[in-house]
């Protein structure tokens, strides 16, 4: 049976030899010779435990071997795998060339100012006035073709359309103004070309688009007419979805002067006419007055 023997010599103190019955007990000095004299931060010191030595005289792993590159290991993971992530999310989420920076971000280096373009003078409103004299030459040019035959000229003709409308309205005013009942009178397809104008006047009384053509006829502009021309023909229907009972005229006009000022048209006082509007009273005082002649004819029978 084996059996541990403690050698009380000063170098092998503390270290235990293992033995068995067949074979004797080393001495202390062979003991000291076989044994591997132990390495560590610990070697003198008495109070720390040696490692323990087996029957072929190897030594114990000591204590801590092995475990300083698994705490390196543990160390540096946290900061590889926050790296990795980083990696894929810049592969996943970044586009190609980098990420664009907005000129609107904090931080961000705002791009220098483009050159201003110089700005281009701004168009004149409406039609440019051609001189009195050319508006006379083009007017003659064109006096004896017929109106259908006349070019159109669009910059031209879109502002006097609106003028003709402004001056029928200016006479439809001034004609039948203080008339108990709204005029009837209206107008209708107003065309312009290159110096002429034409429109019709309809109504279904006759005397009422008579008053309104009279009136427009008179319309001046600094104590002149604004009109070079001012022509007016008595027509039928000219669609067939119209009153063929209605009354038509048909009026060829041309203005003066281009882009006359429409605001200060007038009708000189004393020269409009009379509105025949009917009124409702006439037919009950012609009555009265009937029987009024009835009866003094009746009065002087009798005596």
């Amino acid at each position: 049976m084996a059996r541990p023997r403690a050698d009380s010599g000063p170098r092998d103190r503390g270290r235990i030899i293992v033995t068995t019955d067949a074979k004797p007990l080393a001495t202390a000095p062979a003991a000291a010779a076989t044994a591997a004299p132990v390495e560590g931060p610990n070697r003198d010191d008495a109070s720390a435990p040696d490692a323990p030595t087996t029957e072929s005289g190897g030594q114990g792993r000591p204590p801590g071997d092995g475990t300083g590159w698994r705490r390196a290991a543990r160390l540096l993971l946290a900061p590889i795998l926050a790296t990795a992530a980083v990696g894929v999310h810049w592969l996943v989420n970044v586009p190609p060339g980098g990420a664009k920076v907005s000129a609107k971000d904090q931080g961000a280096e705002k791009p220098a100012a483009k050159p201003k373009k110089p700005k281009k003078p701004a168009k004149k409103p409406g039609f440019e006035a051609r001189p009195p004299g050319e508006v006379e030459a083009t007017y003659l040019k064109f006096a004896e073709v017929a109106f259908g035959d006349e070019p159109v000229k669009s910059a031209w003709a879109r502002p006097h359309q609106t003028l003709v409308n402004q001056a029928v309205a200016k006479a439809r005013d001034a004609a039948f103004e203080g008339t108990p009942e709204e005029p009837r009178v209206s107008v209708d397809g107003v065309t312009c070309r290159t110096v002429r104008c034409q429109f019709v006047l309809r109504g279904p009384f006759a005397h009422e688009v008579d008053l309104l053509s009279d009136t427009l006829s008179k319309l001046q502009l600094g104590g002149a007419s604004i009109w070079r021309l001012y022509t007016t023909e008595k027509i039928s229907a000219p669609k067939p979805d119209q009153p063929k009972d209605d009354t038509y005229v048909r009026v060829t006009v041309s203005f003066m002067e281009d882009n006359m000022d429409n605001a200060k048209f007038a009708v000189p006082a004393g020269e409009l006419g009379d509105a025949d509007v009917p009124d409702g009273n006439d037919d009950k005082g012609d009555e009265a007055d009937d029987e009024k002649e009835s009866d003094g004819d009746e009065k002087e029978s009798d005596g």
